[in-house]
């Protein structure tokens, strides 16, 4: 009997201790973050001459802006700093060295790393090349086809070696082996019971990046606004160190789509939009408004460091696409929508 009422008195320790941590990690759940300094920019434009279509991705190399965006003249787009255009790369198609709808983009050193999907294909380009005009200037493909998990993301790691990421139950990131994805990391935080809805949220239009020295790596969501940091000095032992969940994910699931995936609904706050990262920071476009008052709101950069602490929240006074960050020169340079709707390339001086 006695025994009976200590294990009775432990079962409603433990029921108490879940239900209280449980309690305490919903009210901790979804705060915004604070910010020492908030600052509103203003923005000069460069170029408003070039035809931008639909700007994704934006990096800079040494004095050169380097834009991914899909337009009749290729998807790969070169700019000076100043905001001159020089030329245009790489076009839409099945041959060699051509992408259909590329899911990602990456620049190391001087070599650029698209992933597309449609086509199950990583292909390598040579930046030098480009410039130069010399063909072919796609130095090496791989092709997935042999992959059971759906590689929709692909990285430069250490050495010139290839993440990736993907979102199935397997697989989440790993690396690419000859031409076979292996898979070293797979746990998602739960925001929702459905493991499938789950993933789904963490992936859908996701943006991931590596720190320069690949020691750290972060992913944000777009539905809701969540933030994950990651140890990733090793490709093979990857540790999440630290979530940021800011807005609670709302969604619907696309009719019919198995595995269930989830698209944004009348309810869902749209978060991260871009994603950069520096040696010391975190750079995130962030929207964190109601979809259906999207369009009449501005976006903010919030400035974190590596270990998620906030620095600085940058205001803009236009809806950015698309950004990047030179630190040394303390600019920030945006494709960004003016009033009339038209899209142009400013440069904004930071702090």
């Amino acid at each position: 009997m006695f025994l009976k009422i200590i294990i009775m008195r432990k079962s409603i320790f433990l029921i108490f201790l879940c239900t209280a941590s449980y309690s305490c990690q919903e009210r901790a759940e979804y705060v915004g973050l604070l910010f020492p300094k908030t600052v509103t920019l203003q923005g000069e434009v460069c170029n408003d001459d070039f035809f931008f279509n639909r700007p994704q991705a934006l990096f800079i190399k040494d004095s050169l802006l380097i834009l991914y965006d899909d337009n009749h003249d290729g998807i790969i787009h070169i700019f000076c700093n100043t905001g001159k255009y020089i030329l245009s790369a790489v076009n839409r198609g099945r041959g060699p060295g051509e992408v259909i709808t590329p899911c990602s983009i990456d620049l190391m050193d001087n070599k650029i790393l698209i992933c597309s999907p449609n086509l199950n294909r990583l292909i390598v380009y040579d930046l030098h090349k480009i410039i130069k005009g010399s063909t072919p200037y796609h130095t090496d493909e791989y092709s997935l086809f042999n992959n059971s998990d759906r590689i929709q993301q692909a990285k430069w790691y250490k050495n010139g070696s290839i993440a990736v990421k993907s979102y199935s139950k397997n697989m989440r990131f790993g690396f690419i082996d000859g031409e076979i994805a292996v898979s070293t990391y797979w746990s998602y935080p739960n925001l929702v019971p459905d493991q499938e809805e789950n993933r789904s949220i963490w992936e859908y239009f996701s943006h991931w990046k590596f720190k320069p020295d690949y020691s750290k790596m972060v992913t944000t969501t777009y539905i809701g606004s969540l933030m994950e940091i990651f140890n990733s000095d090793s490709i093979t032992d990857i540790k999440s160190e630290k979530l940021l969940p800011i807005h609670k994910p709302k969604y619907t699931l696309a009719k019919g789509a198995i595995p269930k995936w989830v698209t944004s609904s009348d309810d869902t706050t749209i978060g991260f939009q871009d994603l950069f990262v520096t040696d010391d920071h975190i750079y995130a476009l962030i929207y964190g408004v109601n979809i259906n008052d999207l369009e009449a709101n501005l976006p903010s950069i919030y400035v974190l460091s590596w270990d998620g602490t906030p620095k600085v929240n940058y205001r803009f006074k236009e809806r950015i696409c698309t950004f990047c960050v030179d630190e040394q020169e303390r600019n920030i340079y945006a494709i960004v929508y003016d009033d009339d709707g038209n899209l142009s390339l400013r440069r904004y001086s930071i702090l």
